[in-house]
């Protein structure tokens, strides 16, 4: 039982986590500049942008 409940809060720390670097990635974007790629590491992006 305290297993599926680590589990499940490590998957919602994960996602939060990861929240701030895919709002700076859709803004960048939107805004026409390459995202940076410690963000895309972050969520787990493989990086076409820094070819």
């Amino acid at each position: 039982m305290f297993d599926s409940i680590k589990g499940v809060a490590g998957a919602v720390g994960s996602v939060l986590m990861a929240i701030p670097a895919a709002s700076r990635v859709s803004n960048d974007v939107q805004q026409g500049r390459n995202p940076s790629e410690q963000d895309l590491f972050i969520l787990g992006i493989r990086d076409n942008f820094h070819q």
